[in-house]
């Protein structure tokens, strides 16, 4: 697992900063978390996009976009079924969290 802490936002910076974030982790997401590191949702360079398309500024805060029911992990699970549920769902990265929510990883 990477450290996620380079492509988190919060739900509300500008989509800007969303942006930033994902072209600076260079996984094509960012996870969306609240101060107690609690994830709220992800955002893709695709759901950006799709949302400029739709007429909405890049200063509008990451929750207008954010996929708020992403698919994630649990840390004992191994890597392999991680992959496995990746390819199964067509995603690319996977949030690792807690069972309370909190994210302590991302699996790619």
């Amino acid at each position: 697992m990477m450290d996620w802490h380079q492509i988190s936002v919060q739900p509300d910076q500008p989509l800007r900063e969303a942006l930033a974030a994902i072209d600076e982790g260079g996984l094509q997401i960012a996870l969306v978390v609240d101060e107690e590191d609690t994830l709220l949702g992800v955002v893709t360079d695709g759901d950006i996009r799709r949302g400029i398309l739709d007429g909405i500024d890049l200063g509008a805060p990451v929750q207008t976009v954010m996929n708020e029911d992403p698919v994630t992990a649990r840390p004992q699970e191994d890597r392999q079924s991680l992959i496995d549920r990746m390819k199964a769902r067509r995603i690319h990265q996977i949030p690792i969290v807690e069972d309370d929510g909190r994210v302590v990883g991302i699996e790619v």
